[in-house]
């Protein structure tokens, strides 16, 4: 078990993050990564919520604090700072100072493993759940609402969220749906339409080329003069 990281610079393109794997420093496998502001690494594993200190040499378990004993599935970070953990045994926790202090991220939620978090420029949070479907809170609010609409299948496996469009994708065993903007409330599915690869002909001409004159002859150009 551990993380590996881009090692840039050198010819291995990956290397081992730096740190004592055990259950007082590191523990569990990781299933979430998140890097908040270039210098935090938030690593959500079967045994909790650590971060790293010192660029991933000394690890801080985060879990306690109002933060449940259980796996952490997946993480997200507001625009303002506000950090939500999705747990295993189902929930969300949200935490104002980045890991230290916690609290259930409101009322609304069912009883379900989170298998996905993700967050807008709006600071709306979404969470996937295994079975339910999605949700969607704003991370000033305290209730949940229901933002399945229009998925064929309510086992929801990860999301992932365009920054540039606020588009929201969403992957389940029936295929991958997207929203047309984060807040719309009934993702469309994925056009079906096969792609087609398109090929751009040339603008100009091939070079002609003259045939080599008859043995004996010269050819030149100036017209024989």
């Amino acid at each position: 078990w551990g993380i590996m990281r881009q090692n840039a610079g050198k010819k291995e393109n990956w290397e081992g993050v730096p740190g004592k794997w055990g259950p007082q420093y590191l523990s569990g496998f990781p299933f979430a990564l998140k890097v908040h502001a270039n210098y935090w690494l938030f690593i959500g594993t079967t045994y909790g919520l650590f971060r790293t200190i010192i660029y991933g040499q000394l690890f801080q378990n985060l879990t306690g604090g109002g933060l449940p004993k259980d796996g952490v599935m997946a993480l997200a970070v507001t625009p303002t700072n506000v950090l939500f953990a999705g747990l295993f045994g189902g929930g969300v926790y949200k935490s104002d100072d980045l890991g230290l202090k916690w609290k259930e991220a409101g009322d609304g939620l069912p009883k379900q493993k989170i298998t996905a978090l993700a967050g807008n420029s709006n600071n709306h949070i979404f969470a996937a759940t295994a079975g339910m479907g999605v949700y969607r809170i704003k991370s000033s609010e305290n209730q949940w609402e229901d933002f399945s609409g229009g998925l064929a299948a309510l086992n929801v496996t990860s999301l992932c969220l365009d920054p540039a469009t606020g588009i929201l994708y969403a992957g389940t065993p029936a295929g991958i749906f997207r929203t047309k903007y984060a807040t719309q409330a009934y993702p469309q599915p994925l056009p079906t339409t096969p792609f087609k690869p398109q090929y751009i002909t040339p603008t100009h001409k091939p070079r002609q080329t003259r045939p080599p004159p008859p043995r004996g002859e010269r050819r030149g150009s100036d017209l024989g003069l």
